[in-house]
């Protein structure tokens, strides 16, 4: 367990110009989740995402942070994909680091392009592409918490695959600048040093605990609906449009305050030593 003060959820993006990013932050003390505007321009970077996590990583005050992106890849038949040495997660985000170093604001297009073969990028599904899973995924699918896109598909409204090779770029330079100040979860113990821990999320999870459904949240009303159930409400700043990615922020927030005190969340029965190094594991998911 972790006794965060604060609660911070990451919208994520992998887009080459990242759009979508939304940042929603909640005090344990005082239940109401509320929206960080970008700090410079009309939206957020993953620059600026990164930014914002090691000074939260400066403060005394503990942060659970959660980001909607896949942390890792696959694992089977001891590879993550063919020809890649990594046998650790860390040792994959050193790798889709180093191939794409050339690409702004953490874009990971370049690693992508490196292994076409692995990846579905563009057009028909090709026949050789395997649409392989982490064994977190098929645990969400197996206890009806929605079904999670395999991190190797690239290609789609709900691909997931880019913003996670993005995301392990901006990981990897996370731990560079923070060192023990941050743990990474559940590829690291958290410790007493330790004043940021960062999760993997997926927003489905906290509308179905919500009752909100599949479908995403639009609009004030049925977001103070949403929230209600967690027993949590909005913040001050509504922005007139209100994005299906402020409000997966928002939910997601709300929903990790309740969990971050649940034992079992921390230990998932299905989360053994090997797919801790390599895979990880979504927050919440048995």
């Amino acid at each position: 367990m972790f006794a965060a003060e604060t609660v911070v959820a990451l919208d994520w993006s992998g887009a080459k110009a990242a759009n979508g990013i939304s940042v929603a932050q909640i005090p344990a003390t005082r239940a109401v989740t509320s929206l960080i505007l970008p700090p410079d321009g009309p939206r957020w970077t993953r620059t600026h995402a990164l930014d914002y996590l090691c000074r939260q990583a400066s403060h005394l005050q503990k942060t659970l942070v959660g980001i909607d992106c896949s942390f890792s890849l696959p694992f089977s038949n001891n590879q993550y994909l063919p020809e890649l040495r990594a046998q650790t997660a860390q040792a994959l985000w050193i790798e889709v680091n180093t191939v794409s170093l050339g690409a702004s604001d953490f874009y990971a297009g370049p690693f992508a392009a490196a292994h076409t073969a692995e990846f579905w990028q563009r057009g028909k599904r090709p026949s050789e592409f395997i649409e392989r899973h982490r064994k977190t995924e098929k645990s969400a699918a197996a206890a009806g918490m929605g079904r999670p896109e395999s991190p190797l598909k690239l290609i789609g409204a709900k691909q997931v695959g880019m913003a996670g090779l993005a995301g392990m770029r901006v990981l990897n330079a996370l731990k560079q600048r923070c060192g023990d100040a941050v743990c990474i979860w559940p590829f690291e113990s958290i410790t007493s040093e330790t004043n940021l821990v960062v999760v993997e999320i997926y927003p489905t999870l906290f509308r179905l605990s919500s009752g909100a459904g599949l479908s995403k949240i639009r609009d004030v009303t049925a977001l103070r609906t949403a929230l209600s159930t967690f027993n949590v409400d909005f913040g001050p700043y509504a922005p007139e449009n209100l994005t299906d990615h402020d409000t997966d922020a928002l939910i997601s927030a709300a929903g990790m305050l309740g969990l971050r005190r649940e034992t079992d969340v921390w230990k998932p029965s299905g989360l053994d030593d090997k797919t801790r190094q390599t895979e990880g594991w979504i927050f919440g998911v048995p």
